[in-house]
């Protein structure tokens, strides 16, 4: 009689164990990484609302401004009082704090620089920050993250 090559239980269990081992630490990684891309991706989002005002200030010769509305985590992209985009901030994203002077409100010129300059703090439930920094005299906007406020 021929013997019948198989495998034994035990070593199904074990494949099994480790295949369910690596999953296990697959996922608390995967876990761990969507709060920090969804902050670069809000960062980067408001990083475009930015760069979009500055161009539309630019192309149209009037100023356009982005307020930043911390309460309602969301930011606002206007001509004047006239609200043209309303951008809300996804995936448990909020604004740490704002630091522009006088209002949040940053406003650029027909020329592209920004009236007022300043820095938005983004906060993601890992408490992970990115700064969206603007520079008033050249609109310049940088983006810089970072795992707590300094």
């Amino acid at each position: 009689m021929q013997r019948i090559k198989s495998f034994s239980i035990i070593e199904i269990l074990v494949v099994l164990s480790l295949m369910a081992l690596v999953m296990g630490i697959t996922a608390a990684h995967f876990f761990d990484f969507r709060p920090a891309t969804a902050l670069k991706i809000n960062a980067r989002k408001i990083s475009e609302i930015l760069t979009q005002a500055r161009t539309l200030a630019i192309t149209h010769k009037l100023e356009h401004s982005v307020y930043f509305d911390s309460v309602n985590n969301k930011c606002e992209l206007k001509q004047g009082n006239i609200v043209l985009r309303v951008y809300p901030l996804e995936n448990g994203v909020i604004f740490d704090e704002i630091k522009i002077k006088d209002e949040p409100l940053i406003t650029f010129k027909h020329t592209g620089g920004a009236k007022n300059g300043g820095s938005i703090y983004l906060k993601n439930s890992q408490d992970k920050y990115n700064t969206i920094t603007i520079i008033n005299v050249t609109g310049r906007v940088k983006i810089f993250n970072y795992d707590r406020r300094l």
